[in-house]
């Protein structure tokens, strides 16, 4: 045919059908099938060569995907807020179909009905929204090959109780790979030997108060030793003019010691 090439994708009625992507489509745009809350199954035919980043946000009911192998560019977000997401069939995919890994990078995480995972030694880098929102996910093992944790890589995972990161050298970490962490109850695993390198790198010292020694042997887990001197105080005074709790915070890591004791108003701090 002399026909151009579609540049963009059509307007497709989402109604739980298998969609096949009309010949000549070159890119799926970003956000092309945002909110189609009732699709269930697609495929992204053979010459589509990009995928744009959250091209299918929010599609809640999506549980498989093929997509084909003249697709090269894979965006961030592609699968966003896709809870019931199982399976991907994709020549950039793990084994078990959960997992889209390029060079290296984790760029997309298929969540449905996953309550613990491990990822393969094969990957360097968490991807930007790479576990964004993923419901149903418990606890994460990150293989020792790990190097970096990008923005955003583990946001809104408000169920996530688990993160056992193995590798011995924090890796690096965007701008709040944890967002919201504080309302999850998150606990950090990461080697024993390397807890005080965790607790003092960049990135990693925001979540200090999450973050424990694991040994991946034996499962023994070491409290960090708090010894950092005390910057400040707080105090919560009862009515009756007695101190019902004082709080000492270390430095600027935001970590606190909580005293239970009985002082007089004479004692208050100055």
């Amino acid at each position: 045919s002399s026909e151009k090439p579609l540049l963009y994708t059509l307007l497709i009625t989402c109604n739980g059908e298998v969609i096949p992507f009309r010949i000549g489509l070159k890119k799926i745009e970003f956000r092309a099938f945002m909110n189609c809350g009732n699709l269930e199954e697609i495929t992204v035919s053979d010459g589509v060569e990009m995928i744009a980043d959250e091209a299918f946000d929010n599609c809640t009911s999506l549980r498989k995907v093929t997509i084909a192998d003249s697709v090269e560019q894979f965006g961030y977000g592609v699968f966003r807020y896709c809870h019931s997401l199982e399976e991907v069939d994709y020549k950039y995919v793990s084994e078990d179909g959960r997992c889209i890994v390029i060079d290296g990078e984790l760029l997309s995480f298929m969540p449905g009905g996953v309550e613990s995972y491990t990822l393969s030694e094969d990957i360097t880098k968490v991807g930007y929204y790479a576990f964004y929102s993923c419901d149903s996910l418990l606890s994460v093992t990150l293989p020792s090959s790990l190097e970096c944790i990008d923005t955003n890589a583990f946001m809104y995972n408000y169920n996530l109780q688990s993160i056992y990161c193995k590798a011995t050298t924090p890796p690096m970490m965007g701008v709040d790979p944890l967002w919201g962490y504080d309302d999850w109850n998150l606990k950090i695993y990461v080697p024993v030997e390397s807890l005080d390198a965790y607790l003092n790198a960049d990135g990693w010292r925001d979540y200090a108060d999450a973050i424990l020694g694991y040994d991946f042997e034996t499962g023994e887990i070491t409290k960090p030793s708090i010894n950092l001197g005390v910057c400040g105080t707080f105090t919560n005074w009862g009515q009756d003019g007695e101190l019902d709790i004082a709080m000492e915070y270390l430095d600027d890591r935001n970590l606190y010691v909580a005293y239970g004791i009985e002082l007089t108003t004479d004692d208050r701090f100055k």
